[in-house]
């Protein structure tokens, strides 16, 4: 047997450490938990992506990638204050473009702010609520269809359809289907509650069910009725909030015979 070759005492040392750091980096790759399959990238740079990058739950071409998007994000917006402070302001949006709404003398009465301050409602919904306030006048009711309303608002029938349901779950407004004396669906009555008007007209109903022009003499004869089930009716008629939430229903579907 040859004899050992002789080696530096400092190069021993270094030899050591660096087996010492491949077999703890080994044991560290060992002992790394793998990734998780609903695990969602947080955002870049954040500490929850260090850490994940750490785990190699991120490879390095994410990570690369990654930097390379968000130092392009930063230029944009580096340039876009560049712009603004010269008086250059981005493009409006395309909401902007819409034409002005017609003149109009149409205003809403008194009501209280409850609905617009309920965060479980959305801001449409809270707008259409000012619109149907409006359209009762002095009055709690008024009659109109989801088509009108989305033509008022800008919206589809759908959004509306969705509006109006939740007015109704949180009990700002009462609907009710309306029907012409041959069974066909034609809009909608709509009254307000309680939550919508201010405290000090707060249990008055006042003429909310009574047709307009009606005297107990001459009442006024009309074709439209709100829809109660009968002996020679359709079927019964489901709470309008259920008819709202569903989705894929037509939007003026009539209601089916027994």
């Amino acid at each position: 047997m040859g004899a050992t070759p002789w080696v530096p005492e400092h190069l021993c040392h270094a030899l050591k450490e660096r087996r010492a750091r491949n077999a703890a980096f080994e044991r560290l790759q060992t002992a790394r938990p793998s990734r998780p399959h609903d695990f969602v990238k947080p955002p870049f740079r954040s500490p929850e992506y260090w850490q994940a990058w750490g785990l190699g739950w991120i490879s390095d071409t994410e990570a690369e990638a990654d930097r390379l998007a968000y130092m392009a994000r930063r230029k944009r917006a580096l340039h876009a204050q560049f712009q603004a402070g010269f008086g250059q302001h981005p493009p409006p949006p395309n909401r902007h473009q819409q034409p002005a709404p017609r003149a109009s003398r149409q205003y809403a009465q008194e009501m209280a702010t409850t609905v617009q301050r309920d965060r479980r409602i959305t801001d449409g919904a809270k707008a259409l609520c000012t619109v149907i306030r409006a359209r009762c006048g002095g009055d709690r009711c008024t009659v109109t269809t989801k088509g009108t309303l989305a033509a008022v608002m800008g919206r589809s029938p759908r959004t509306i359809q969705r509006y109006l349901a939740e007015l109704v779950r949180f009990g700002y407004l009462e609907a009710r289907l309306v029907t012409h004396i041959t069974g066909m669906v034609v809009g909608l009555r709509l009254w307000i509650t309680d939550a919508v008007l201010p405290f000090f007209r707060s249990g008055c109903r006042g003429q909310t069910r009574a047709k307009p022009g009606e005297t107990g003499l001459s009442p006024t004869k009309s074709n439209l009725r709100d829809w109660t089930p009968g002996p020679t009716s359709h079927a019964p008629l489901k709470p309008l909030e259920s008819v709202f939430a569903r989705v894929r229903s037509p939007s003026n579907a009539m209601p089916q015979r027994c």
